[in-house]
């Protein structure tokens, strides 16, 4: 499986298969979510291919334990 890992505006993005899941880490809280399938599209389309971070707080914010 192919997998990168990228840091961008305070995150660390790692794309799992080509896209098709991503962890991302935001690197000041150590949290961590988790996205895979049409999640994952959701996501690229959101951030614009994770070109506008401003929206992965939402995730944060939405995803807490």
């Amino acid at each position: 499986m192919k997998q990168s890992t990228f840091t961008r505006d305070g995150y660390a993005i790692t794309s799992y298969g080509n896209g098709a899941a991503y962890a991302i880490k935001c690197l000041n809280s150590g949290n961590e979510i988790f996205v895979q399938g049409d999640d994952a599209l959701q996501i690229e389309s959101d951030t614009q291919d994770f070109e506008c971070m401003d929206v992965i707080s939402d995730y944060f914010e939405s995803n807490e334990i």
